[in-house]
């Protein structure tokens, strides 16, 4: 999220959250005063679970900053009656977080040259987007789920904080005016939004009920208000160090926020390494869902014995 801001020559300042993930308003208060006069104020619907939308709002009208409405964690949802993604100045979203795409993006509120010229992708890009899909498809149907590859006695490293200013290696800039492919385009036409937001709805209550009685572990959020479709499940590790190594040589498809940005926000800190993003999308069906949990439960465990 930082590095459009960087190429295009603007200034960023980061801001604390609290453990909700909501602002922590004085401090931004604070953060709005150091830095002159602001522009936007971009903030995420983390997981899927909306900000207090009408805080939000009042407090951009009040010192006339502009709403970028963050959807990468939030494709769809209600919020109050509305649409997520309706409320802001303007909102942006990542669909191949919820769809089977390889690329896109979603804009609101902003209306671009219509008659620039936008490179779209070649034959082979397309190719190989639509060769990706099905091999992964193909992959989970032949699958087969190990209960053992976690068990490893081998060291799992050691943490490091490296300072890069600049543009990251995640960036490219080839991208910028790329029209989304095709393929891309016909996965999120085709796709069941209800049937989406069912299941990722299912998985989320299913890691709800487990891990609300696994030692070692907090959910972030202990309930799924009506309308919130979520991203992923995160989940809170009192010690991260060996569990997080034991899931991830086990097979398990979890990520977390390796590479925030340093800044002096504890609940960043914490997060970077601590909460832990377990998948509920629609493609984890109850095998998959079964053995996750396992594993989880087998780490904590080993975990609560060290």
């Amino acid at each position: 999220m930082i590095d459009p801001v960087v190429r295009l020559g603007g200034n960023v300042q980061l801001f604390s959250l609290l453990p909700d993930l909501t602002p922590d308003w004085p401090q931004l208060d604070v953060c709005l005063s150091a830095c002159g006069k602001a522009v936007a104020l971009v903030l995420p619907h983390y997981f899927g679970f909306p900000q207090s939308i009408k805080t939000v709002q009042a407090w951009c009208k009040r010192h006339q900053v502009a709403y970028v409405e963050d959807c990468s964690h939030a494709m769809f949802g209600v919020y109050d009656g509305a649409p997520i993604g309706s409320f802001g100045d303007c909102a942006i979203a990542s669909p191949y977080k919820f769809f089977a795409s390889e690329n896109g993006g979603v804009l609101r509120g902003v209306h671009p040259d219509i008659d620039a010229s936008r490179p779209a992708p070649g034959l082979r890009a397309e190719l190989k987007a639509v060769w990706r899909s099905w091999e992964s498809l193909l992959q989970q149907w032949h699958r087969r789920l190990s209960v053992s590859a976690g068990d490893d006695a081998s060291p799992c490293g050691t943490d490091a904080v490296n300072e890069d200013a600049g543009i990251s290696r995640q960036y490219d800039p080839a991208a910028e005016d790329m029209q989304a492919l095709r393929w891309s385009r016909l996965s999120l036409h085709f796709s069941s939004v209800g049937r989406i937001a069912v299941a990722r709805r299912q998985n989320y209550l299913a890691w709800l009920d487990v891990a609300s009685t696994m030692p070692g572990c907090r959910p972030l959020f202990r309930e799924l208000p009506a309308g919130v479709v979520p991203y992923m499940f995160p989940l809170w590790l009192d010690h991260p160090e060996r569990a997080f190594y034991r899931l991830k040589r086990a097979g398990m498809p979890i990520f977390r926020w390796d590479e925030l940005a340093v800044s002096d926000c504890n609940v960043s800190r914490a997060a970077r390494l601590g909460l832990i993003h377990l998948p509920c999308h629609q493609g984890v069906g109850r095998a998959e869902l079964s053995w996750m949990t396992e594993e989880l439960r087998r780490a904590l465990q080993e975990q609560s014995a060290a």
